[in-house]
């Protein structure tokens, strides 16, 4: 006889504790890796953009570890809140980048 499959354990809401401390970080760039353990998030912010280079600098604000079920329950809820976002402001596009010699500064910019 086969066991039957058994429904997971739906978690109750938790409430949020302030604790002071707790650092806030802002990041507008980011890199992934992964262990067959968990998926580690290290943000960044960009320092410094050359135009006329690939090479650009991104300076390491922090790292964040979550197990692989974390990092999955993440990935829904930023769909989620992304699919949200954008229902009520329009579709994210890529920012692109003047460059200040041509004179495009402060001009909208079209993608290239």
């Amino acid at each position: 006889m086969e066991q039957e499959k058994k429904k997971p354990q739906e978690l109750k809401h938790f409430e949020w504790k302030s604790v002071p401390g707790v650092p806030e970080i802002y990041s507008n760039y980011l890199y992934i890796g992964w262990t067959l353990d968990d998926v580690r998030v290290t943000f960044g912010g960009i320092k410094s953009v050359n135009v006329n280079s690939d090479s650009h600098i991104a300076e390491e604000k922090g790292s964040v570890v979550l197990s692989w079920r974390q990092a999955k329950n993440l990935r829904d809820m930023l769909s989620l809140v992304v699919d949200a976002f954008e229902s009520k402001n329009g579709e994210i596009t890529p920012p692109y980048l003047a460059d200040p010699a041509s004179g495009e500064i402060g001009k909208e910019q079209k993608p290239r």
